[in-house]
C-alpha cells in the first residue's frame, strides 16, 4: 500500500483540477456512497485505528478530492501516527513521502497555499531535518516564510534557524549573507509579533525564541561587535524595553571588549531599570565619565553607591567618585571623597595612592610663594600616602621634590618636625628633605 500510493498520489496531482476551498462540505451525485467511505474512515480515525483510515484515504482523495479539508487535515493526522509507529526506515520515509504529498494535493484542491506551506514546512522538520536531506526542509522554511511574512506560526520560528544550522553543520553551502539574510527574517517576523501581542505571557516566549535563534545562530556565525551593532542594534533601538535583547547585547560587546561603544551603555542603562546592579551602574557611570557626559556619570555613581551591597563595594565607589572629582578639578570634593573610601576601607592601598596623587598634583593650588618649605610640605604629605599605599616609585617621585636642606634651614625648621598642611589638605606630615 505504502509504496502504490504514492503514485497514485503523483498520479491524482498531475490531473489535478485548478484549486478551490474547500471550507462547506461537496458532496458527488453519488452522495451516499461517499458518506459511507467517508464514515470508515472517520470511525477509524476516532476508534485511534490509523492504518485503517490511512487504507480508506485513497478512495475519498481519488473520487471526492475537493469533499472537505477535513480529509487532509484528518488523512495527514493518520498517516503522522502510521509513520511514527512504523520501525522500518525505508517505510517509514514512504510514508512520510506521502505526508508530503497529502500537502499538496490540500494545497490543489483547498487553496490555502500559505498556511498549508506552513504546517507543511513544519512535517518536514520533524521527519526530515535529522535525515540525509536536510536542505528539502530548508526549502520548505524558505517558502513558509516567504507566502506568510511575519504571519508566520510561531512554532516555526526557532525551527527554521535550526534547519539552517544543521545544513551549514553538514555541508557548508551557505556564505554568511546568506545565513544572515535569514536571520534578518526570523528577527523581523519576532519584532513584528512582539508589536501586536497583549499578553506579558506571549511577550516573554517571543523574546525567549529570539533568544534561542541567538543562540543557534552562534554555532555557525562569529557574533563580534560589528555583528550586535548591524543585527542587534537596530533591534533594541525599535524595541528598548526588550529585557532580554539588552543582556545579550551586554554579554556579547563585554566577550568582545567593546563596551565603550554606546550601544553597550544603552543596553547597559535598559537592563538596569529592571535589576539595579552595583556593578553595572558603576561601569555605565565610567562610560560615562570617559565620554564626558558629567550629568550621567553623577547619577549612577550615586545609583552605585545607593546599591552597594557591602562596605567593600561603597568603598570602591567612593574612591571612584574622587577620581572623577579629582579630574574635575573639584579638589576638596575628591578629598573628602577619597578619605570616605579609605574610612570604609582601611586596607585599599589604591584609596592611599589616589589620595597620594591628589597631594602632589597640589602645589599649583595651594603655594603661597612665600616660604618653600611651606610649599612644599605638599610633597611630604603625598609621600606619606604612597608609603601607606607601598608604592615605592611614587614616594621616589615625591623625595625628590621635597624641601632642599638650605629650604627648611632658611626657617628654621628640623627635619621630622611636624608642620601643617593648609589649604584644602589641612592635615600634618613631616618635614624631610630631598638631600
Amino acid at each position: 500500500m505504502k509504496g502504490s500510493i504514492i503514485l497514485w498520489l503523483l498520479l491524482l496531482l498531475s490531473y489535478a483540477p485548478a484549486s478551490a476551498q474547500c471550507k462547506t462540505w461537496q458532496w458527488p451525485e453519488s452522495e451516499q456512497h461517499a458518506q459511507e467511505h467517508y464514515a470508515i474512515f472517520q470511525d477509524a480515525i476516532q476508534s485511534k485505528q490509523y492504518r485503517k483510515a490511512a487504507n480508506a484515504l485513497p478512495w475519498l482523495l481519488n473520487h471526492t478530492p475537493n469533499l472537505n479539508v477535513a480529509i487532509y487535515v484528518k488523512g495527514v493526522d493518520a498517516y503522522e501516527h502510521v509513520a511514527d509507529a512504523e520501525s522500518d526506515p525505508a517505510q517509514k520515509a514512504a510514508l512520510v513521502d506521502t505526508i508530503m504529498m497529502l500537502y499538496d494535493l490540500r494545497m490543489t484542491h483547498c487553496g490555502e497555499v500559505g498556511f498549508v506551506t506552513n504546517r507543511k514546512a513544519l512535517t518536514a522538520f520533524k521527519y526530515k531535518v535529522k535525515g540525509p536531506d536536510p536542505w528539502s526542509v530548508l526549502e520548505w522554511m524558505d517558502k513558509a516564510f516567504e507566502l506568510n511574512g511575519s504571519n508566520v506560526f510561531d512554532a516555526t520560528l526557532l525551527p527554521y534557524m535550526q534547519t539552517l544550522v544543521i545544513c551549514q553543520a553538514k555541508e557548508k553551502r551557505y556564505n554568511e549573507d546568506q545565513i544572515l539574510k535569514r536571520y534578518d527574517i526570523i528577527s523581523k517576523a519576532i519584532d513584528d509579533k512582539m508589536k501586536t501581542v497583549t499578553e506579558k505571557t506571549q511577550a516573554e516566549k517571543l523574546s525567549k525564541i529570539q533568544s534561542e535563534v541567538d543562540d543557534w545562530l552562534l554555532r555557525i556565525v562569529k557574533v563580534d561587535c560589528e555583528f550586535v551593532k548591524t543585527y542587534m542594534g537596530p533591534r533594541f533601538h525599535e524595541s528598548p524595553e526588550d529585557f532580554v535583547l539588552a543582556k545579550r547585547i551586554l554579554a556579547y560587546l563585554l566577550k568582545n571588549k567593546c563596551t565603550d561603544d554606546p550601544l553597550w551603555v544603552e543596553a547597559a542603562e535598559a537592563v538596569y531599570k529592571q535589576e539595579q546592579d552595583y556593578g553595572l551602574a558603576k561601569n555605565i557611570a565610567i562610560q560615562y565619565s570617559n565620554s564626558g557626559n558629567n550629568e550621567k556619570a553623577a547619577f549612577y555613581m550615586g545609583e552605585a553607591l545607593r546599591v552597594a551591597p557591602n562596605r567593600k563595594d561603597s568603598a570602591e565607589m567612593y574612591l571612584l567618585q574622587g577620581e572623577w572629582n579629582q579630574h574635575l578639578g573639584a579638589k576638596p570634593e575628591a578629598q573628602s571623597l577619597l578619605r570616605k573610601s579609605i574610612q570604609l576601607n582601611t586596607e585599599s592601598k589604591e584609596a592611599y595612592e589616589k589620595l597620594g596623587d591628589l597631594y602632589y598634583s597640589s602645589f599649583d593650588d595651594c603655594a603661597q610663594h612665600k616660604v618653600m618649605a611651606d610649599d612644599r610640605a605638599v610633597y611630604c604629605i603625598a609621600f606619606d600616602y604612597y608609603q601607606k599605599a607601598g608604592n615605592q616609585h611614587k614616594m621616589e617621585m615625591a623625595k625628590k621634590l621635597f624641601p632642599s636642606m638650605e629650604e627648611i634651614f632658611l626657617v628654621n625648621y628640623q627635619r621630622g618636625q611636624k608642620i601643617q598642611v593648609g589649604c584644602f589638605i589641612n592635615e600634618s606630615t613631616t618635614i624631610k628633605t630631598r638631600d
